[in-house]
């Protein structure tokens, strides 16, 4: 595995990465993917972007992370940014892409807090099947969205592709919310109380931040609280506490390096910010039973 592919790739390779021309614009494209055209998504890639993938003939099993999920007809996957992916196509499969960067998503306005409660189940399950209406539906957007990409000399050609993606990620955000919410314990928090609150910021620069800090007390002076607090009322909102969601995090993180890179092991503890080798190998086995080469050992076994 090329060890650039652990970094999150830029808007450009990741057009690269799905075979798409260059393109005027850097903050999104939509593709088509097929088993039989050049590619190079059949190998782990890491993108900073967001995406929403959705199958429209054959199947395919898509890796997100250390899981897999098997695309049919009718099924969509929302990824967030800087995930691990990795899709291996059937033959045949059409499977259509709308990739967008965190610019882009600024740009047009969507307001991710109020999607917060979202994202974590997304986290937890990215895909989900459509009723063939929403469907539909769905692959109208995209027909939509790739027409207007792809008209020439159109004034306002750019703020109607904003105005379809942003149509588009607020309808799935509905659709997958109501996909979620029939999956066991699985409820939507409305964050109104302050602790709640205290817990979506939390989580919000823990995902920005736990490849490189792992103290609470980080978390807690960036939210202008103690970590005793900080600690209480994450453990009051979701039943973990701060530290053990910051373990979380740094452990996924870990376990993809190990399977996916050819990273040594003391490069991946320098990339999450372990001192040595030796407190890297600690922490790891510390929470997961095994050391990281008996990880990555069995987790490439085959």
């Amino acid at each position: 595995m090329d060890e650039q592919r652990m970094n999150s790739l830029s808007m450009a390779q990741v057009r690269q990465i799905f075979g798409v021309d260059d393109g005027p614009n850097d903050e999104f494209f939509v593709a088509e993917l097929h088993p039989d055209i050049p590619n190079n998504y059949r190998n782990p890639f890491r993108i900073n972007a967001g995406m929403i993938a959705f199958c429209t003939e054959g199947a395919a099993t898509v890796g997100i992370g250390l899981d897999e999920y098997r695309m049919e007809k009718g099924s969509v996957l929302i990824c967030l940014p800087n995930n691990m992916m990795q899709f291996v196509c059937e033959q045949p499969t059409s499977i259509r892409v709308i990739v967008f960067s965190d610019a882009f998503l600024k740009d047009i306005h969507v307001d991710l807090s109020n999607l917060l409660p979202l994202v974590m189940q997304i986290h937890r399950c990215p895909f989900f099947s459509l009723s063939p209406e929403d469907w539909q539906m769905i692959n109208g957007y995209y027909n939509l969205i790739a027409a207007t990409v792809s008209t020439k000399n159109f004034v306002h050609k750019k703020e109607v592709i904003r105005g379809l993606i942003s149509s588009l990620i607020y309808r799935m955000g509905d659709l997958a919310a109501e996909a979620v919410a029939d999956l066991p314990d699985s409820e939507f928090p409305r964050f109104k109380s302050r602790r709640e609150l205290y817990f979506e910021n939390f989580m919000t620069l823990l995902y920005d931040h736990f490849r490189t800090e792992r103290q609470v007390g980080f978390y807690a002076d960036r939210l202008c609280i103690t970590p005793k607090y900080l600690s209480l009322v994450v453990k009051q909102v979701s039943g973990r506490t701060a530290a053990e969601w910051i373990d979380s995090h740094v452990i996924m993180e870990a376990k993809t390096l190990l399977k996916y890179s050819d990273l040594s092991i003391q490069q991946i503890a320098y990339e999450l910010n372990f001192s040595t080798q030796s407190f890297f190998g600690k922490y790891f086995k510390h929470l997961t039973g095994l050391s990281p080469r008996e990880y990555r050992r069995s987790a490439t076994k085959g």
